[in-house]
């Protein structure tokens, strides 16, 4: 959740007009401050290469030049509110332009894309071997930095260790970036400032939620809908390494709902549905069984889904821990996976979350 102050977390339930103002680069050079935007939505998605998307239509007459292309130009999105004499705006990210579209009638659509597509794009030119002995998060940062130069690394995982792995990477940079962040329980990611971040894949079980989302009065949220599928749903997780020894077997571990009393019970009526993961960068049981626990968490975590609309609270990220407001005034603990937020409207922010966890269930 990005910082914000007191006053903005407050406004949220409240009347109030939304400050939106969108600037263009091209590198380092500002060439459209705050372009005339008629509407616009950001999307997240923990479950994407790239996090973060942006569609916007922006007003320009149709005699007046294109000032942005689509090969070199960058936008920063900045939101936030505006009431009785009080603005306060947050960044929403930093997207490369993909597309443009220009009407007759004096509207342009971009489309933009989170900073990790370049990686996406940035495929290896020639099968490469890892380099031995150094560090999994140094590594990350040089093959983040070979695409992007200038770009802020910011580490803030709780663990690292050498790498030892040799089995060649072929093509896609991006899918050996998350290999080595997986090593390590980690994930990488372009933030709202435009920094890649490595942390440690959020837990809801254990992680302490940021944010309360509540109905009624002084309440965010406007509508809600709970699902509950088979599809996706996974309730035992298998991870081994890998090994080049034919007379050593590669390191494995596995974790599996063991509650009899869990709907997902791995010897229960739901049936046995393991999900599988292979990384040459696995090269201990403690590391397979660190992983499988979380995999396993995340596989579970797709059994109950809620979607709920609320109003826009532009200060939450993807993988925030969230604490929501049950119908039976039970307090469920969630993972926001995803969410649409539109820009400068001020309708609902539609949010998906994961992983719900009863933490008071007293009515209080």
């Amino acid at each position: 959740m990005l910082t914000v102050s007191d006053t903005y977390r407050a406004a949220v339930p409240y009347s109030r007009t939304f400050a939106c103002r969108v600037d263009f680069y091209r590198g380092s050079t500002l060439v459209w401050e705050q372009a005339p935007v008629v509407d616009g939505t950001i999307s997240a998605d923990r479950g994407q290469n790239v996090r973060l998307g942006c569609r916007l239509t922006l007003a320009l007459a149709e005699w007046e030049p294109m000032p942005i292309d689509e090969q070199t130009c960058r936008f920063k999105v900045f939101l936030g509110v505006s009431s009785l004499g009080f603005t306060e705006t947050v960044q929403l990210g930093e997207y490369r332009v993909d597309k443009l579209d220009r009407s007759a009638v004096g509207a342009i659509s971009v489309d933009g894309s989170g900073l990790e597509a370049y990686l996406v794009d940035a495929r290896f030119l020639s099968p490469r071997t890892p380099p031995y002995g150094v560090s999994t998060v140094g590594v990350i940062a040089d093959l983040i930095h070979e695409v992007l130069p200038d770009v802020e690394v910011v580490p803030r995982c709780t663990s690292d260790r050498q790498v030892t792995a040799t089995a060649v990477w072929q093509r896609e940079r991006r899918d050996a970036i998350d290999d080595l962040a997986n090593s390590i329980n980690a994930e990488v990611y372009a933030d709202y400032q435009g920094r890649f971040m490595l942390v440690d894949r959020p837990n809801p079980a254990i992680g302490y939620p940021v944010y309360t989302a509540d109905e009624g009065e002084g309440g965010v949220i406007i509508d809600r809908a709970e699902s509950s599928t088979r599809d996706r749903v996974y309730n035992a997780a298998s991870v081994s390494g890998q090994s080049t020894d034919p007379d050593v077997p590669p390191v494995w571990a596995w974790a599996a709902d063991m509650n009899p009393a869990s709907p997902t019970y791995y010897y229960g009526p739901f049936g046995q549905k393991p999900i599988f993961f292979t990384s040459q960068f696995f090269t201990n049981v403690f590391q397979c069984q660190n992983y499988a626990n979380q995999l396993l968490l995340e596989a579970l975590a797709e059994n109950v889904t809620l979607t709920f609309s609320q109003l826009p609270a532009a200060f939450l990220e993807v993988g925030d821990v969230l604490a929501v407001r049950n119908p039976d005034l039970s307090l469920g603990q969630y993972v926001l996976q995803a969410f649409d937020m539109p820009l400068g409207t001020g309708g609902p922010m539609a949010c998906k979350l994961l992983s719900s966890k009863i933490i008071i269930a007293d009515g209080g």
